[in-house]
This record gives C-alpha cells, sequence and structure tokens, in this order.
C-alpha cells in the first residue's frame, strides 16, 4: 500500500516524493549520488493524480506547504553500466557469459514492454505472461497457473519469484489495501509459460478476505481467523490464440471442477454445483500482457503458424486451407511481420520448396509472394539491414541446388503474371535478396 511517492524529472515511482535536480550542469551532466529530502506523505484515497501534479508547482515555496514531512532520507545512486558488464541474467534468468558461479551481485535484464509502432526482429527465446490487477473489491487475491481442471489438480511451479525468494513458485499474491472498497493493486505476477500450450491451462485466482480488526475481547479462535475465502475466478491462456487483453471476470463461490468447461459470459447461471457472486457480475479485473517469440498475437500469423504445424505433424492439414492461410499474411501489420522476420521467411521458403517437391501439392506461387511482400516491408521501413543479418547468420539453405530451382522456378511463374504488375515491380527491385 503507497504511503509516498517520488518524482524526479519525467520518471514517477510510487514510494516517495522530494523534488531535486537531476543535472549538475547545463551541459547535461547526471547528478550520480542524489540525496533526497525531505521527505512527503502520501495519502493515496485523498490525493489525486491531479493534485499532486499542482503541488509541484508550489514546491519552490517551501514556506507556504502544508505537506506533512516524514522523517528520513532517501538516498539515489545511478552508476554507469561497462560495456562489458559481467554476471548478468536475461529475462528468464539464463546467465550470460562470463558469469561467475559464487558471484555476490547479479545483474537483471528488465522486460522493456515498446509500443505498437517498434519494428525489430526477435532475436532471443522467450515465453512470458505478465499479469496485472486492475481492481478488485477489498481483497487480496492469490494467482496460481494450471494445466488442468480435475479436481485435485496441482498448480505449476512456474510463476517466479520475488527477490530473496526461490526462482520459481506455485503460487503469488497480491498486497492488501487496507479499507478500501474498489482497491487497484499495484501488483505484477511474471510466468514462465510452457513451449506448448494447451486448451486446459489456465490462470486461477483465489479470492480471500483480509480482517485487520484486531480487539482484546475477540477469542483466540477468531484472532486465528484472519483470512477468510470469498471465491475463485479464471481465465484461460488460450482464447483462440494468446492475447494481451483486460478481461473482466466474475467471481464464483465454489471451485468446481472442469470449471473451463463452463459456459462463458452472459450465459453463467447457477448450478448446484458452482454460486456465482452477485449474479455474475464482473467484479474482478486483471489484465494480461504476453511477451513470447513463439505465440503471436496476430490472428493471421497464429492460424499460418498453426496449419503449418498440423500439416507437418499429421495428415490432417489441408493445402487449400495453406494457400488461403499464405494470403492473408499480406493482411499483417508491418511490426508484427518484422518481429517474426526470421520464422516467416524461413517456413515460407520451406512451403514453397514443399510445394515444388510434392507432386501431390499445387504448384502455386503464393509462398514466394509472401516473401516479396514481406522483404518490401522492411525496405519500406528502412530495416533492409535486418534481411541481411537474416542471410547471414539464419537462412540455411540445405540442398542447395533444390532452394535454387523452387527459388528460379517461382520467380519465373510470377514474371509470367503480367496482371500482377505491384508484386513484378517489387521482386525486380529487391532482387538482391533472393540471388
Amino acid at each position: 500500500m503507497p504511503f509516498a511517492w517520488a518524482a524526479k524529472c519525467s520518471c514517477t515511482v510510487h514510494i516517495l516524493f522530494t523534488p531535486r535536480q537531476v543535472f549538475n550542469d547545463a551541459q547535461g551532466s547526471l547528478d550520480m549520488d542524489g540525496k533526497f529530502s525531505p521527505l512527503y506523505r502520501q495519502d493515496s484515497s485523498k490525493i489525486s493524480t491531479d493534485d499532486l501534479i499542482k503541488m509541484l508547482a508550489d514546491f519552490r515555496k517551501p514556506e507556504k506547504s502544508k505537506l506533512q514531512t516524514i522523517p528520513g532520507q532517501l538516498n539515489v545512486t545511478i552508476e554507469c553500466v561497462p560495456p562489458d558488464l559481467s554476471n548478468t541474467v536475461t529475462l528468464s534468468y539464463i546467465p550470460f557469459k562470463p558469469f561467475e558461479e559464487e558471484c555476490e551481485r547479479v545483474s537483471v535484464e528488465i522486460e522493456e514492454f515498446l509500443p505498437e509502432e517498434a519494428k525489430y526482429p526477435f532475436t532471443v527465446f522467450k515465453n512470458h505472461l505478465y499479469k496485472s490487477f486492475a481492481k478488485a473489491r477489498n481483497v487480496a487475491v492469490c494467482v496460481q497457473f494450471r494445466d488442468s481442471d480435475e479436481e485435485g489438480a496441482a498448480p505449476l511451479k512456474c510463476i517466479y519469484g520475488k527477490p530473496g525468494e526461490t526462482l520459481f513458485t506455485t503460487s503469488a499474491c497480491a498486497a492488501v489495501l487496507h479499507h478500501n472498497q474498489n482497491p487497484e493493486f499495484y501488483d505484477e505476477v511474471k510466468i514462465e509459460l510452457p513451449v506448448h500450450v494447451h486448451e486446459k491451462h489456465h490462470i486461477l485466482f483465489t479470492v480471500y478476505h483480509i480482517s485487520c480488526e484486531i480487539s482484546t475481547k475477540t477469542s483466540t479462535k477468531k484472532r486465528e481467523g484472519v483470512q477468510s475465502l470469498v471465491g475463485y475466478s479464471w481465465a484461460p491462456l488460450l482464447d483462440g490464440r494468446m492475447q494481451s487483453i483486460e478481461l473482466q471476470l466474475p467471481v464464483s463461490a465454489t471451485l468446481p471442477p472442469t470449471c473451463m468447461t463452463r459456459p462463458r459470459m452472459p450465459r453463467r447461471q447457477n448450478t448446484p454445483d458452482i454460486k456465482w457472486v452477485e449474479n455474475s457480475k464482473p467484479l474482478f479485473k486483471v489484465k494480461t500482457n504476453v511477451a513470447s517469440t513463439i505465440y503471436p498475437e496476430d490472428l493471421h500469423l497464429h492460424k499460418f503458424f498453426q496449419h503449418c504445424q498440423l500439416m507437418r505433424s499429421s495428415s490432417e492439414g489441408n493445402p487449400a486451407e495453406l494457400i488461403k492461410y499464405l494470403k492473408c499474411l499480406h493482411a499483417m501489420e508491418a511490426q508484427v511481420n518484422i518481429q517474426f522476420l526470421p520464422t516467416v521467411l524461413t517456413t515460407a521458403t520451406k512451403e514453397a520448396q514443399e510445394i515444388a517437391v510434392n507432386s501431390t501439392r499445387v504448384l502455386t506461387p503464393d509462398p514466394m509472394t509472401v516473401i516479396i511482400h514481406v522483404v518490401s516491408q522492411c525496405h519500406e521501413e528502412g530495416l533492409e539491414n535486418y534481411l541481411r543479418s537474416f542471410l547471414k547468420y539464419v537462412f540455411v539453405s540445405g540442398n542447395s541446388g533444390t532452394t535454387h530451382e523452387v527459388l528460379a522456378t517461382a520467380v519465373t511463374a510470377i514474371l509470367k503474371q503480367t496482371a500482377d504488375f505491384n508484386t513484378s515491380n517489387k521482386l525486380l527491385k529487391y532482387y538482391w535478396f533472393f540471388f
């Protein structure tokens, strides 16, 4: 529960507040060792964000300030990161080399949530899901990740622990906000997702009421009952595909078996084994943020990858359906194309080879037109350096004769289609990439 806050330049931290100069001189030299004093108290239930912004203008006149000060001092030190920084770990806590086994100080890479306009290809593996709580109703919340909704199913040990705790844990709890009818939790839960996600994977939320009233007249038995169960809520991990969305979930007083097969809102009704709180109103809000290099949020790319996997793992895949999904890739946003650039180019090239060597597959230039479309988008965004990196570090031709024949055949077919002048012009313009 925030009791004070801090603001420095354009960076705001909900811990402590005091104004201070960021730079030492007009040349922009950073103040590497800052001391914050005095400290001012914040009551989140009384001071709004607009009120805090207005107070910034009055700090040059401390004699007129009526804010309550807190004894103490906050020291902040800024250190320059050397280019050969050692003893660091990735977002998934995988050590970078060099790394000393008995080191006492470890630097952790921070997840950067870039805006959608940012365009860069994924170059390292990560498969995380972040859960942040928006609003609840005067409760504490415990989070678990499960792969089954059967009775007695155990939670998976894949939730990242807090500093000082074990690396992974089976549950994480949100802090309790005392005397707040509509609290906003500041907690965020980070989950290491499994490589293969199925329909039974889900997040289970257990809602508790925490009693903070301790009276001398209260019996010992009642004092021990600080935590009382309110209900449960759950959310599937796959709703067609992985998505970063804000969920509004109802709360059930009981946790029935096979909860993942229950009907969704607004058709939820009470049954003998499930009782919805307040007629299944969406009382609990939670936001998910997917940070994965293997599960795309884009619907077109998701269906394309899904169908390619189906065709490689079984004989159920329909080549005609694959052509349809290939054509749909032209509707993808540029940032999605570039994020999954190595995978899209590699998969499209393999499909072109499969179509060329398999006599049962219809010969079509669609995989080649997708490659041309992606290459053209990279040039239009001024990111052709990613294409050169792909050719140098990622692309493996395998049988170079087959790859060359496939490309030559597809190029000939496209150039013969005189009706598609746009694709032909792009092919001739960016010919360097293909040969």
